[in-house]
């Protein structure tokens, strides 16, 4: 195991290549713009004509400078080799937050399994109800004398000021304090997760033929599953990891629901106690 500075492609030469899909977005872009069409097709009232026209319009530069990013060459996760599988622990959306050791190298001789993995969720919504999630991971146990140094890497990329997000030409900017989410995970010593779908997530291709490609080199296990009731029933363990999940994944409206609808807590203090949580992660 070896890590890079930002910015290393190992794209170029690489068997096969991982990256978070652009297509949905103009598919979404799209929709919005026919429902605009649908209506003054069928003369429906300017009113409604109006109100999906300016829907539109809003979200056409947000969607489009997101679509932008993800078309650059940071676009990718993971990468495979003959000798081993590359991976990045940025997402394309931070291309320009402070450069780091962000690119990893994993040889196969120290990936023992490699196995798909399904976390399934619910959390409550505004309407009292809740919604239920799937994300979809790749898992790979490793044995690596590097560990340690994955494990500071993954923390240093953590404290980093996430990059302000600007939108409609500059006008609206956006800036979190921290990067949260991350496309890679270290869990203990020896699994590192790959995050393959989630809400905002969808790397392409698909995991199954990531795992057909890797069964060349290292044993596949049978997929694993982890399903969590309504955070209502869940118990305090999983409850806990339901949210440190969440807030790890940078989930922290999903999380502060989860928390207000288990402990009864007002919106100001779940809200700093997930800010708690997350200063907690990146200590």
């Amino acid at each position: 195991m070896k890590l890079h500075p930002t910015g290393t492609d190992p794209t170029g030469e690489a068997r096969l290549v991982c990256r978070n899909v652009r297509f949905g977005l103009l598919v979404l872009l799209a929709v919005f713009w026919g429902a605009a069409i649908f209506w003054w097709w069928v003369e429906a009232p300017l009113w409604v004509i109006a109100m999906c026209a300016l829907v539109a319009l809003f979200l056409t530069p947000l969607l489009i400078g997101v679509w932008r990013k993800r078309g650059r060459p940071e676009n990718w996760v993971l990468a495979t080799y003959p000798d081993g599988l590359w991976l990045n622990l940025r997402y394309c959306e931070h291309y320009l937050a402070e450069p780091g050791d962000t690119v990893l190298f994993v040889p196969y001789r120290e990936i023992l399994s490699a196995r798909k993995f399904v976390h399934r969720y619910e959390v409550p919504d505004s309407d009292g109800g809740d919604i239920s999630h799937r994300d979809v991971y790749l898992d790979l146990e490793i044995v690596s004398p590097e560990s340690d140094a994955l494990a500071s890497a993954l923390k240093a990329e953590r404290k980093r000021s996430a990059p302000p997000r600007k939108y409609l030409w500059g006008a609206v900017t956006v800036s979190d304090k921290n990067i949260r989410s991350q496309p890679v995970q270290l869990l203990g010593e020896d699994l590192l997760r790959i995050k393959f779908k989630s809400q905002y997530v969808v790397l392409r291709p698909a995991l199954k033929r990531v795992l057909a490609e890797l069964a060349e080199y290292v044993s596949i296990e049978d997929q694993a599953s982890q399903a969590v009731d309504s955070s209502k029933n869940n118990d305090e363990e999983s409850y806990h990891q339901l949210v440190c999940d969440l807030v790890s994944q940078g989930k922290t409206i999903s999380a502060i629901r989860v928390l207000r609808d288990k402990r009864n807590l007002s919106l100001t203090e779940a809200h700093e106690f997930i800010e708690e949580m997350s200063a907690q992660m990146v200590e």
